[in-house]
């Protein structure tokens, strides 16, 4: 790695060197972007509104290897090392995207050069861990670009650095150790440098996975009926580009000032179609643009105790959510609500929440997705732009920020290993939809509205299903005040998420 990487790793593990081994010890496997398709909806327990899922081990990996010869089960089949005994189980893929591509805005050809490598394993009965390592260099299509100068990061991923003639070079690192009860028992509990998503959508209005990674620590309890999670996490605000807009900012340094969220998730399954799901996330209350010491309150476990012992809109920064979902023969509907502050006196479209109604269909090897999300003026901001619902400059809840109307429809079609999606994504919003929710809530930019539409289209062969080691090709179309199309193709393994799909 390149020395300035270095020393950013060591910012983001410093007092953490005991997670830092675990992390470098262990690698991925319970991915959030693996392709994965069904004829039917689980909505059978609550995890699968939550991820990354934590089951059993042996239901994530399939160590079975297959009587055939050793290089074809290699390539098509199997993990490139696994090791599984009574008491110990290792698996190991090295992991790889080359892409080329080629953007209507740009004349050199585009690429990207990741280099990977994963760990997944097994102690005993009751423990599992998990990490990965990735270094790239890439140039990226003009609309990237725009994203990098505005935020001072990739989306997805951490600040990069320069990189041959307008690139950009970056590591990243995902990890974590997991002990559950028994097999049956209802227990997990985790210890991570990785993200969560909560919910049945394409976004996420609750909690996304489009964002850097953050140290969490989490407990949850999974029943037949409840689903019960609980976290406290540790995350950045880098103010790169002063996106906090504060006056005299000290914050573009090196010590990133750091700040405790707590979520809280409750679930309840109805029967065997319907499931319901409330939803706390607490920015805490920072007293000066330091860190702030360790504090008893974060500890409180109990859901819907922010709201009543500090407000809406107080000193903290507290979040409530509802979901909910219900599957009628091939179709799964959904939605979601978000609640930031509520005003009597204002009319409905300028209160500070948040909904999104959506639903899948699926019958064979088709997946049709049809998702609509509405952000109003506020949601995730806080009159403290240090206490806002992001970590390193980006936003926790959905891509693009607030005071925005989105339609995506997508179509995905899977037969025997050939995989294709078209996705088309249409949204109207503010120019500073996104600033905006780093800004205090007296300062944000008044600007005008404005519209865009993306189209992506992609079709891949799946060579490994095991590491979802794929050639692939697409394009992509962004039609708006910039207008740009992007055409790539390439050889990757895809076990994990990486999002284009967020416009400036």
């Amino acid at each position: 790695m390149k020395s300035d990487f270095k020393i950013n790793m060591q910012i983001y593990y410093r007092g953490n060197m005991f997670l830092l081994i675990l992390l470098l010890l262990s690698l991925n496997g319970f991915s959030q972007n693996t392709i994965h398709f069904s004829n039917k909806f689980d909505i059978e327990s609550h995890s699968s509104f939550v991820k990354p899922e934590y089951k059993d081990f042996f239901q994530v990996y399939d160590t079975v290897e297959r009587d055939e010869g050793y290089v074809k089960r290699k390539l098509l089949y199997d993990d490139f090392i696994s090791i599984n005994d009574n008491d110990f189980t290792l698996v190991i893929n090295p992991l790889v995207n080359f892409t080329v591509g080629k953007s209507s805005l740009k004349d050199p050809i585009l690429y990207r050069n990741t280099r990977a490598v994963s760990v997944a394993g097994r102690i005993g009965n009751t423990v599992s861990f998990y990490s990965s390592f990735y270094e790239n260099q890439l140039t990226a299509p003009c609309f990237i670009d725009r994203y990098v100068s505005l935020y001072g990061v990739l989306p997805g991923e951490t600040n990069p650095k320069g990189f041959g003639d307008g690139g950009y070079d970056f590591g990243t690192v995902y990890g974590g150790v997991v002990w559950q009860g028994n097999q049956g028992s209802p227990f997990t509990f985790r210890l991570a440098f990785d993200e969560m998503f909560i919910g049945k959508g394409y976004r996420s209005l609750l909690l996304s996975n489009n964002g850097f990674p953050y140290y969490f620590v989490s407990a949850q309890y999974d029943s037949k009926k409840f689903y019960y999670l609980y976290s406290i996490a540790s995350m950045q605000n880098p103010n790169m580009r002063n996106v906090m807009d504060i006056e005299g900012s000290h914050l573009n340094t090196s010590a990133y000032h750091k700040k405790t969220l707590a979520f809280h998730y409750l679930g309840y399954r109805v029967g065997d179609n319907i499931s319901l799901g409330l939803f706390q996330a607490t920015v805490f209350k920072v007293s000066d643009s330091s860190s702030v010491a360790f504090r008893a309150e974060w500890l409180n476990p109990v859901i819907i105790s922010g709201p009543l012992c500090y407000g809406l809109e107080g000193d903290n920064n507290v979040i409530l959510g509802a979901e909910a979902s219900a599957r009628v023969s091939n179709f799964l509907f959904y939605t979601q609500l978000v609640v930031d502050d509520i005003d009597f006196a204002l009319g409905f479209s300028k209160q500070e929440l948040a909904y999104q109604v959506g639903i899948h269909y699926l019958i064979g090897g088709i997946h049709f997705n049809g998702e609509y999300n509405r952000v109003n003026k506020g949601v995730y901001s806080h009159p403290q732009p240090l206490q806002s619902y992001t970590n390193f400059n980006q936003p926790l809840g959905i891509q693009s920020g607030q005071d925005l109307d989105e339609l995506i429809i997508r179509l995905e079609y899977y037969y025997k290993r050939f995989y294709s999606e078209v996705i088309i994504i249409n949204q109207h919003k503010r120019a500073a939809s996104l600033r905006n929710v780093f800004r205090g809530q007296d300062n944000f930019i008044v600007d005008e509205s404005e519209s865009l539409m993306a189209i992506r289209s992609e079709i891949s062969y799946i060579i490994n299903r095991k590491t979802n080691l794929s050639i692939y090709t697409g394009i992509q179309s962004i039609r708006g005040i910039d207008e740009e199309s992007y055409y790539y193709c390439g050889l990757r393994t895809s076990l994990r998420k990486i999002s284009w799909d967020i416009f400036e």
